[in-house]
């Protein structure tokens, strides 16, 4: 049951168990597009969280998405798992390295992980899992999981209007400490709407709401702030369709990753290793001097990150002949 493929045609249904939070959903999903394209004559379906569901719920390429909520009852969950055996899957992928595979059973699957490799991305880590079963001949599969539908796109279109090319900031995160300052934001907002005439897009949550209307209040230019306004498979879209990604590490820094979307990324005290940009063109922008303790406290971590100048931002964004290329030290 540990083996890897060797015959694609008994592989029928596969289930690929991703994980709980949005980005962290979003480094799975390459896993899922290599399937889709090696295996087309099967069905794939996916466990996430339930924060993640709307993500990929409306997908047609995919048979099915799952929603494991990791704080339901003992009997809850062994009623999923019942569940879940009569589906009788032929592969399953455990990204979260968890006992449910065991629990389902499979002609193939992950085997239980035993060891971690230090300074691996996340993206990298859940390819690798995937190949313990499936030896895939390359990550260059086509993105197909987080395709919008026609009624996302079309609302999509009606809020960025004849906006033109312009640049996504996620100004947000759910950790308070990840946070840079409303003012950096503003800065880089200003220059790159005064130097280039490119649009500014914030995007995020309702919680990000407060950011995004102190970073507008500190500008004399125009921004399209949609913190709030849309869906997740909506804002997947409107990162897809930005020419840069100036961000936060939070879930839209992935969206651009999953999109292949130019991304200059402000890393605190969290590790830009194995959660930073995966764009082609990425730029990790970190406050200079001696990394933080991981054991500072809340108010230290924010000071930390706020810490570093627009100008390390700034620096980096150069828009010629219609295309953002990012200054890189790679």
């Amino acid at each position: 049951m540990f083996f890897r493929v060797s015959d694609k045609s008994k592989v029928r249904k596969i289930l690929v168990i991703s994980l709980s939070n949005i980005g962290d959903v979003v480094l799975t999903l390459p896993v899922v597009d290599i399937l889709l394209r090696d295996f087309p004559n099967s069905t794939v379906s996916v466990v996430v969280g339930p924060k993640a569901e709307s993500l990929l719920r409306d997908n047609p390429v995919l048979a099915e998405v799952i929603v494991l909520d990791k704080h339901q009852s003992r009997s809850a969950l062994w009623s999923w798992v019942a569940e879940l055996r009569r589906r009788k899957f032929d592969m399953i992928i455990d990204l979260r390295n968890s006992m449910i595979p065991l629990m389902l059973m499979a002609r193939y699957m992950t085997p239980p992980e035993m060891r971690r490799v230090k300074g691996q991305h996340m993206r990298r880590k859940h390819l690798a899992r995937l190949r313990t079963v499936h030896h895939f001949a390359d990550d260059n599969a086509p993105c197909r999981c987080l395709t919008a539908t026609a009624s996302d796109a079309g609302a999509v279109d009606a809020l960025l209007g004849d906006s033109g090319p312009f640049v996504v900031m996620a100004p947000g995160s759910a950790d308070q400490a990840k946070r840079w300052s409303p003012s950096g934001f503003a800065a880089v907002a200003k220059y790159v709407k005064s130097e280039y005439d490119l649009g500014i897009v914030f995007l995020g949550d309702r919680h990000d709401r407060e950011i995004a209307a102190r970073i507008t209040a500190a500008l004399d230019v125009p921004v399209l702030d949609l913190c709030g306004r849309t869906t997740l498979s909506q804002s997947a879209e409107i990162v897809r369709r930005a020419a840069a990604a100036v961000v936060n590490d939070s879930a839209v820094l992935h969206l651009a990753g999953y999109h292949n979307i130019p991304t200059v990324a402000l890393f605190g005290y969290t590790d830009p290793v194995r959660y930073g940009p995966w764009s082609e063109q990425r730029v990790i922008v970190t406050p200079e001097g001696t990394p933080l303790p991981k054991d500072s406290s809340t108010e230290r971590k924010v000071a930390y990150i706020e810490s570093i100048p627009p100008e390390a931002v700034i620096s980096r964004l150069c828009y010629t002949d219609g295309r953002m290329r990012l200054v890189s030290d790679e």
